[in-house]
Formats: structure tokens, sequence, C-alpha cells
């Protein structure tokens, strides 16, 4: 990139003070170095952006307000900064331009207070406008951190819209006649749509099971012992086959995908004339991974899968409290929704609107 070379030249040459340098020389100098310093600061993606230098003075907060407010925007050639980039705006000056109430009006003869804060609150908005999976690493990272407390609403906010994006990513609308086509056939335009109504069917089979005359809450226990995770994922499977089947969405058991990584089951659709596949994993609620397997394994071997796009359910059996949690028998943990509750609490922000949980209650409790 030319333009980001003859920056970086500018600075370097720039940075280097000549022999016998006039006072008024030197500043002419350094505010030619600020020039081509913050340049590079929004120019540059790599971690060489010369920030260590930039946030050595608190007052840079108003240069860059002023090429954010003209820039940022993505006027035509500037680069808007990145989710990473405000981070390092926000983490450096945070505790040095701290919270000050802020009046509806404001302009440029404002207290440089009131203009510094009323800056960080605004960039903090701009993070949404990276891509999902570079902003919500950022957004985590800072809700998580006391110091922006302040800023909790804003980043709960832009955390939820990132998270939609990224579900959306894949999402192209489906023109008129695709409608027509869908409201005839199965109703699924989109992974997310086949999740959807997986979800739905599992939530009808929890209601059947919980309150049909034929017990079939039995199945899950042989000998008075629960079955193993695979013989109740064969039990849902063989519940939800006959009306997917019929919907032409065929359920297979233990998928084989690429570099021969099987997944517990999977739900196929054909949309826009290429097949789909929802990936599910299940867990019975014993299994020492059963808090972290909806990332380590549905997420990273099965989700990424092209046809998937990302997307999954995760499916865990409970049997009750008296049954080990995550293969501790002292779990504190006394009901399904519990237990999903803690899984949830315990996935990355970024996959909570790309996978689902859902706990299967099968305990004989009533």
């Amino acid at each position: 990139m030319v333009l980001l070379d003859i920056i970086r030249q500018r600075v370097t040459e720039t940075v280097i003070a000549p022999m016998d340098e006039t006072d008024e020389a030197k500043k002419h100098r350094l505010e030619d170095l600020r020039f081509w310093q913050v340049r590079r600061f929004f120019f540059e993606q790599t971690e060489n952006d010369g920030w260590g230098e930039l946030s050595c003075d608190p007052n840079i907060v108003f240069d860059l307000n002023v090429k954010a407010e003209r820039f940022g925007g993505g006027a035509e050639g500037w680069p808007s900064l990145s989710a990473e980039k405000i981070y390092k705006i926000l983490n450096a000056f945070v505790k040095i331009w701290t919270p000050v109430p802020l009046p509806s009006s404001y302009g440029s003869d404002d207290p440089q207070e009131e203009r510094a804060y009323r800056f960080l609150t605004d960039i903090v908005w701009r993070i949404g406008r990276d891509t999902p999976e570079r902003a919500l690493p950022v957004i985590d990272r800072l809700i998580t951190d006391a110091r922006f407390a302040h800023l909790k609403k804003t980043l709960l906010t832009l955390r939820a819209e990132s998270t939609t994006k990224l579900a959306l990513a894949n999402f192209i609308a489906p023109s008129p006649d695709q409608v027509v086509f869908m409201l005839d056939a199965t109703g699924i335009a989109s992974v997310e749509d086949l999740r959807a109504f997986t979800v739905e069917e599992l939530e009808l089979l929890q209601v059947w099971l919980r309150t049909a005359e034929t017990k079939p809450l039995v199945t899950y226990y042989d000998a008075g012992r629960h079955v193993d995770e695979n013989t109740a994922r064969d039990r849902v499977v063989d519940a939800l086959n006959n009306r997917m089947a019929a919907m032409n969405m065929p359920v297979t058991i233990e998928h084989q995908l690429t570099d021969n990584k099987r997944c517990d089951f999977t739900v196929a659709s054909m949309i826009d004339g290429r097949r789909r596949l929802l990936v599910v994993e299940a867990k019975g609620q014993w299994h020492p991974d059963v808090f972290s397997a909806a990332s380590t394994q549905l997420n990273e071997r099965y989700a990424r899968y092209k046809d998937a796009e990302k997307q999954g359910i995760y499916l865990v059996f409970w049997f009750g409290p008296e049954i080990e949690v995550g293969a501790r028998i002292k779990h504190g943990i006394a009901t399904a929704a519990e237990l999903k509750n803690r899984i949830v609490s315990e996935m990355p922000s970024e996959l909570r609107g790309l996978i689902d949980v859902f706990v299967l209650d099968v305990s004989l409790q009533r």
C-alpha cells in the first residue's frame, strides 16, 4: 500500500531531530510528527501502529476525535477504527478522562473533560461496526473489566447486536418465489430456521415425555438405572425421525463429517438447491465436559463444517439431581433449567446466537 509506505517513511524521518534545532523548528517538527503518527494509527493494521507513542499524551483524544468524526464513518479512502484499536483508546484513557455529566448540547468550546469523556462514550459504539468475530472478544473484555462498569448497558447492547450479526452472517433473504415454496413445503429458509424448527420439535418431545399416559420416560431407564448417553440419543432420534422424514428432513445418527469426525446426529434439509446440515452434540449430565462441550466439541469440531454455517444444538440429558453433574457428586444443581443456565453462562458469548442449549428433562421426578 503506497500511502501506508509514505506514512511510515514520514514518521521515521520526522521523529529524528536535526542538530542545532531551534525551539520554533522543534515545535513544527513535533506537530508534523503528530500529524503522521495519527494517520499511521488509522491506516496501520499491524501491532506496529504507533499507539505506544500516542497513548503517552492524554490530549491525543482530541486529535482522534476530529479524525474519527471525519473519517470513522467510512469516508472513501479512510479506514474505520477496528474494535481492537478502539479498545486501545478506551484502555489507555478510561482512568484519565473519567465520567462527568454531559449536557444535551455540546460544541468545540466545551470544557476538555466533557469533550474527552463524550468522545470515549461515543467511540465505544463504533466497536459494533467491526466484524462480529473481531468485535465480540473486545466487547466481552470490556464487560468483564470493572473500569468500564459505567458503559455496561451500551456494551450489552453491542454484544446482542454483534451476536445477531454473527448468526445471520450467511443469511440471504429468500425471493418471493422461494417464500411461496417454503410456505407450501417445510418453511425452512436457512440453517437458523432449521435450528429453530428442531428446537420446537425437542420442546414438543419434552412435553410428550412428561405428560403422555404411556409413560415414555421409562425407555430412558434400564433395570432402574439411566441409560447411557448414546442410548438416550437414539431414543430422541427415534422420536424425531418420523416427523422430520415427513418434512423431507432426514435425521442421521453419528453423521460422518470431514476429517473422520462424527457428530451425534444431524438434521438435513435442502435449501435453495443446496444441502444444509444442523449438527447436534448430545451429552449426559454426568459427562466431565458437559459445561465446555458446546464450545470445544460442537463448535470447534462440527459446526464449522461448511454446510452447518457455524450453528448447532447442544443437547444434554437431565436424569435428576442425585446423578453426578460434570463428574461431580456435589454439584448444587437441582433442576434441568438450572443446568441449562449454568451451561449457557459458561459458553463464549459469540456462540450464544449460534448454538442452542437444550436440556431434556428425563428424570422420573414429578
